[in-house]
């Protein structure tokens, strides 16, 4: 089926996935009017309510589950964004799901095997933040420090410090990080939590580098370093907290302009509509 390009005024667009994942969708927009579906453990309510929405777009998550037949009854345009990189199995099934009344495009969190390749990708799409969602400017000021851990276990050396676990509940870790400047990453925290951080304007330290594709950059708009040093440089901002205040506003700037759900989706909806309609 092929779906032109359309005025923003009358472009609607909906978005379907697990409840965690609405934070990584747009709440507002000024380019289209957006909603959100949450799917539980079976497809066909929320099937069922994105029909009466009649989007031009359906953009869904992680749709491995999903049937031929579920998919034919969604509306419009239909773009499958991968949050992970998919098995073998994982692509085949995608594969199934190809048609003219399926999924015209793909994203994937990044290139990922042949395999993945193979796939119609539209783009690789990595992690996004709601900005409508997070205060508009940080308070600079230095104030807590927490720490984001793949676990309970305190941090040897520090354990006078609140631990942040990771979680798949985004709602509860922002409103955590909200009162935070400074997120002490330890190896293996979750991506979406480490980006919040760096959309929050905190000053991030992490002992494993971002995700190259990311585009944050060592020293520059984040700190390496292993997790025997994390004291020394917390002791160094007791003593000029706003010593690496550059460091934060260039990571909140690049996260704001590059990490926006609302940008990041319409540059995506945008060349959908185009390849799909040329």
């Amino acid at each position: 089926m092929k779906v032109g390009l359309r005025s923003t005024s009358s472009l609607s667009v909906v978005f379907v996935g697990r409840p965690e994942l609405e934070l990584q969708t747009p709440s507002t927009c000024d380019w289209a009017k957006t909603h959100f579906v949450a799917v539980g453990t079976e497809w066909d309510p929320a099937i069922e309510a994105i029909k009466d929405i009649a989007a031009a777009v359906c953009i869904i998550f992680d749709p491995y589950s999903l049937t031929a037949a579920q998919l034919a009854q969604a509306p419009g345009l239909k773009v499958g964004v991968l949050t992970h990189i998919p098995s073998a199995e994982e692509v085949e099934r995608l594969r199934s799901l190809i048609s003219d009344r399926g999924f015209r495009w793909f994203t994937s969190p990044d290139r990922g095997p042949k395999e993945v390749q193979a796939l119609p990708i539209l783009q690789t799409l990595p992690p996004l933040v709601d900005a409508a969602r997070l205060p508009k400017s940080p308070d600079w000021a230095a104030r807590g420090h927490r720490i984001l851990a793949p676990t309970v276990a305190p941090i040897v050396g520090l354990e006078e410090l609140e631990l942040v676990p990771s979680t798949n509940d985004p709602w509860a870790a922002l409103k955590a990080l909200k009162d935070s400047a400074v997120m002490l990453c330890a190896a293996g925290s979750r991506d979406l939590l480490r980006l919040l951080s760096l959309s929050l304007g905190h000053l991030v330290i992490c002992e494993e580098e971002l995700p190259l594709h990311w585009g944050f950059e060592v020293e520059e708009e984040y700190l390496l370093c292993a997790r025997e040093r994390w004291k020394e440089i917390l002791a160094q901002l007791g003593n000029a907290p706003n010593s690496f205040r550059a460091i934060r506003i260039r990571a909140w700037q690049k996260a704001r302009e590059l990490f926006d759900a609302s940008g990041a989706f319409r540059r995506l909806v945008h060349d959908a509509l185009w390849l799909s309609a040329s």
